[in-house]
């Protein structure tokens, strides 16, 4: 499922209302825990203290992390709850959370990198990298990586929580390469978690590499040392938890990532989000002009502007454009915000997930979006 920005203050993510809302918890959070304050943002810092109380409450994740960037440094990073709820191990900054979709944005990068040395094409048709169906050239790298080539998406519970394990990104090709599209390539937009594994794909044959190998060459300027694949071994993670229908969370069902690991399967932390999101905006992991293509609408075959760039969801506003991507997995949901004009980057980690709830309570009346958080810190706006 993609989880939408929707309009709001800045005209942007609410991921509570978009992905659903959280569910109440059994035992009370702990007061939330700053491990980094900048002394030159302590006003924002104040400003956000409310905001970030009825965030934590709105949610009722059982843990969260939140990171925010400015001037590419990390200038607050607070950690709230609980990490494990049976041991009563808190979250912290090191604490990795399952980022689902956000993770579109890492493989999205990575695909504009090989694209800027001219490693791939992203207008030629995807059949010249990797054995899928092109219709005839109407399928390509962009339009994958825009929603724009008409692949479906989930159809079913056992592929939102799937339990096969893939040996390789190529190998989850075989769940959907036959199917017939759900539009022809570039006249809607239409979500699909399975058009990144087709560009996942792509680069691993591209590159000569497996996907955790190529991501770990894109992703080093960025020096995000606590973000790997899901199916690493486990070190400093939360415990997933998923929302229960009626309220209460129970433990999140056994999942197999290795589906959707170019669209759904990485793990992190706030604060490494944060610096990725640092890193895109200054030029290390692409060029600005490669970023600024990112960060532009696509467009149907007729012209009607998507909303999604490449890997991104484009949102202008009053106080300038703001991209993102917001995710929902079994056991997590994440948020990723950039101001594009000044860098200055949110990141949201929770260890909560609505994958397999039917009717999850929606989140409190009042609980604030993200933006909300992030527009204290834009300095003159």
């Amino acid at each position: 499922m993609k989880c939408a920005f929707v309009s709001g203050v800045v005209g942007a993510l609410a991921v509570a209302t978009a992905c659903s809302g959280a569910a109440p918890q059994a035992r009370a959070k702990p007061l939330c825990r700053q491990s980094q304050a900048a002394s030159e943002f302590r006003q924002a810092i104040a400003a956000d203290q409310p905001l970030l109380r009825r965030l934590k409450e709105g949610l009722r994740a059982p843990g969260l992390s939140l990171a925010v960037a400015s001037d590419g440094e990390i200038v607050w990073t607070v950690s709230c709850g609980y990490a494990d709820l049976k041991s009563r191990r808190l979250v912290t900054a090191q604490t990795r959370f399952r980022i689902g979709s956000v993770s579109k944005t890492l493989t999205a990068t990575a695909l504009a990198q090989y694209a800027e040395v001219g490693r791939v094409d992203l207008d030629a048709p995807v059949d010249r990298y990797v054995e899928f169906p092109s219709h005839r050239g109407a399928i390509t790298l962009r339009r994958l990586a825009g929603h724009l080539a008409g692949l479906r998406h989930y159809q079913s519970q056992a592929e939102a929580v799937n339990r096969h394990h893939f040996a390789s990104v190529a190998a989850t090709l075989d769940l959907f390469r036959d199917d017939p599209l759900v539009a022809e390539p570039g006249t809607r937009f239409s979500y699909s978690s399975y058009g990144y594994d087709v560009i996942g794909a792509a680069l691993e044959r591209t590159s000569g590499r497996d996907f955790a190998a190529l991501m770990r060459a894109v992703l080093a300027p960025a020096h995000m040392g606590q973000t790997t694949l899901a199916t690493a071994p486990p070190a400093t993670r939360a415990t997933f938890y998923e929302a229960k229908d009626g309220g209460g969370v129970r433990v999140a069902p056994p999942i197999d990532l290795s589906d959707r690991l170019p669209a759904g399967g990485f793990l992190s932390t706030a604060e490494d989000l944060a610096r990725f999101g640092v890193a895109l905006a200054d030029g290390r992991l692409v060029s600005r002009r490669t970023a600024a293509m990112m960060f532009t609408s696509q467009r149907t075959t007729t012209g009607e502007e998507t909303g999604y760039g490449l890997g991104f969801e484009v949102h202008p506003s009053p106080f300038g454009l703001f991209v993102g991507h917001t995710g929902v997995v079994a056991g997590g949901t994440a948020a990723l915000l950039i101001h594009v004009k000044t860098g200055t980057v949110l990141a949201l980690t929770t260890n909560l997930g609505y994958a397999t709830a039917v009717s999850p309570p929606p989140p409190k009346s009042g609980t604030p979006d993200p933006p909300k958080l992030l527009l204290p810190f834009i300095r003159g706006r």
